[in-house]
């Protein structure tokens, strides 16, 4: 297993030290049967990226997308792709994807490599996260592999950690979370062929990710993406993905349609309510974890929809609602006692 050492800035501080939370292995890293759901947001205004300590971040202006992101942790035994990467522990899945990590560390979390289509394979892996961790903390770490693309390709990169910020994040509908931690990676990777001479691709992913103690992973995360390809023009983009947990028991308002989903977690039932002004068909299915269909409803098409869903025969366990309203899809994480 690799092994690696990185380094810890002492900062003194006497404000704000007592809130500051501490990323740990305990809490912080995905276990099988973990569930992270996401909704894509964009923007219109500068987003904030201030570093240092009591800092305070206002995204409360993002809007609402109408895609979401899962992804799903397993033991990595359960992808087919496992027999690729040796060593794996855990797997995570976020769409046709597949990424598998190590675990067995008490210190630190290893990314081993990826499936998406063709698999890479990081000979030398990444360590992607080190615990504990805070703010003032960081650490660099290089890692390379080959592709089973064809023809074949090389890869190369590096990514660096720091524990960046301290203070107060603003969410959408007025969600204020104090103690937050900024996480600022930086990482840059490289593909070349091994079999002739072929363009280099590069990316940069400059990520800033933000902890509370509410939740295993960020309620916000923002990154930055700059693609080049051979001697093209550089291609940017960005992603802002806001943990969906954050909006769980409340009502969104006029994001989805006027949608709320509540209680949740649930017991024996869960009530739905969805303004449906242009009377498009409303259907529901709820999934497990490895995505099979538990339960689905046929709502209709009515401007009003209350709808109570019985849970009795779903076991307790963390599920995937999908809501499709006409052409569109909204996902949610429900959790049943």
């Amino acid at each position: 297993m690799k092994q690696f050492t990185f380094s810890i800035v002492l900062i003194l501080v006497c404000k704000c030290l007592s809130a500051q939370i501490i990323l740990t292995k305990s809490f912080n890293e995905p276990i099988p049967g973990d569930v992270n759901l996401t909704a894509e947001c964009d923007s219109t205004f500068a987003i904030p990226k201030t570093t240092g300590l009591n800092q305070l971040w206002d995204f409360s202006s993002l809007k609402l997308k109408s895609s979401s992101i899962l992804t799903t942790y397993s033991l990595a035994s359960a992808a087919t792709p496992s027999a690729n990467f040796p060593g794996a522990t855990l797997v995570a899945k976020t769409g046709t994807s597949f990424f598998f990590y190590s675990n067995a560390s008490s210190s630190q979390f290893e990314w081993l490599g990826w499936d998406w289509g063709y698999y890479v394979n990081l000979t030398n892996s990444l360590i992607s996260q080190t615990w504990p961790f805070s703010y003032g903390d960081n650490y660099s770490d290089s890692y390379s592999g080959f592709t089973s693309a064809i023809p074949a390709e090389s890869l190369t990169g590096t990514e660096t950690l720091l524990g960046s910020g301290a203070g107060t994040i603003v969410l959408p509908g007025g969600i204020i979370y104090n103690g937050v931690l900024q996480v600022l990676s930086r990482r840059t990777e490289t593909f070349a062929s091994t079999q002739g001479p072929t363009a280099v691709q590069s990316y940069t992913a400059t990520t800033y990710s933000y902890y509370h103690s509410s939740n295993k992973f960020p309620v916000l995360r923002i990154q930055y993406l700059l693609q080049i390809f051979g001697n093209s023009t550089p291609s940017p983009g960005y992603s802002i993905q806001l943990n969906k947990s954050v909006l769980t028991g409340i009502s969104e308002g006029s994001w989805q349609n006027n949608l709320s989903l509540f209680p949740n977690p649930a017991g024996e039932q869960v009530s739905l309510y969805l303004t449906n002004a242009a009377h498009e068909p409303v259907n529901v299915e709820i999934h497990n974890v490895m995505g099979n269909i538990v339960k689905t409803l046929i709502l209709g098409t009515t401007v009003n929809i209350e709808e109570t869903i019985s849970l009795r025969d779903v076991p307790s366990g963390i599920y995937v609602v999908k809501i499709f309203i006409g052409k569109r899809s909204f996902t949610h994480k429900l959790v049943k006692d």
